[in-house]
């Protein structure tokens, strides 16, 4: 008898029309295509080991920008959703901005924010 979604709100620093736009297709393309909605997971997922979150069908985020990129490379819907030249200009300066990243920033900070992300990212904010 009851609905509820769950909606993480994206980064502020995102451009709010691309990524609402997104999120709004996501939704409409799930409604129209009838996708079934998997079953509600009562636990605390981030307490869960790897073998039952896999059990439950739970999938994690990518680790990454660089991770992102290419699963959304890979996928129809937000080409589909943007015009042409907004998708392929997108990749190419999320490109540049993990090559930037990847300059600037070694491994030993993949898990914790490094002073370059401070010094680029905190102002933007």
């Amino acid at each position: 008898m009851a609905t509820r979604i769950e909606l993480r709100s994206p980064d502020p620093s995102c451009n709010i029309y691309l990524a609402f736009s997104a999120m709004l297709m996501a939704g409409l393309t799930g409604i129209r295509g009838g996708y079934p909605l998997p079953n509600p997971v009562e636990e605390n997922i981030y307490e869960m080991s790897n073998a039952k979150q896999k059990k439950f069908e739970i999938r994690t985020l990518p680790r990454n920008l660089e991770e992102a990129v290419k699963i959304m490379e890979k996928g129809l819907l937000l080409r589909e959703t943007f015009a042409d030249h907004i998708f392929e200009m997108f990749i190419a300066n999320k490109r540049a901005e993990i090559e930037e990243y990847n300059i600037n920033v070694s491994g030993e900070f993949e898990k914790q924010v490094s002073e370059y992300e401070v010094k680029k990212y905190l102002p933007i904010l």
